[in-house]
C-alpha cells in the first residue's frame, strides 16, 4: 500500500539476476515496478492517478525515475539491452511473487482490471 523508490542495489539485483529481488516482488500480493524518465509526459499524467492504485494495502508500487540517478547510462543500457524496451515509463507487474504482465504506459481502468484478473484463483 505505498510507493517506494527503487534503490540502486535493488536495481543492481534485476542486472545481476535478471529479475527484482524477492524484498521487491514479494513485497505484497501485488507489485508494480516503474521504470521512466520525469520528462515522460505519460508518466506525468500516471502519476496523478498511481496513488489511487497504491491506496490499495496489498499494492506496492516500486519507482525508478532514471534519468536523475547518477547510474542512468546503465539503467538504460539494461532496459533496452536485456530486457528490448525502449519505450517509458516501463511496467512490470507481478502478483505472488510471479510477474504477470510486462507493458508499457496503461491506463488506470486498464491496470486495476489487469490486477483483479490475475488476481483470481
Amino acid at each position: 500500500m505505498q510507493r517506494i523508490e527503487l534503490t540502486e542495489e535493488q536495481f543492481h539485483h534485476a542486472v545481476e539476476l535478471g529479475e527484482f529481488g524477492p524484498e521487491v516482488i514479494e513485497s505484497n500480493r501485488t507489485v508494480i515496478v516503474v521504470l521512466t524518465q520525469d520528462w515522460c509526459l505519460q508518466w506525468v499524467y500516471m502519476r496523478t492517478w498511481l496513488d489511487e492504485i497504491a491506496r490499495d494495502d496489498t499494492v506496492d508500487i516500486y519507482e525508478l525515475v532514471y534519468n536523475r540517478v547518477p547510474y542512468f547510462m546503465e539503467v538504460l543500457a539494461y532496459k533496452e539491452q536485456e530486457w528490448g524496451n525502449f519505450e517509458i515509463p516501463y511496467l512490470r507487474c507481478y502478483q505472488n511473487g510471479r510477474l504477470i504482465a510486462v507493458t508499457n504506459y496503461i491506463g488506470k481502468r486498464r491496470l486495476k482490471q489487469l490486477i483483479r484478473e490475475e488476481g483470481q484463483p
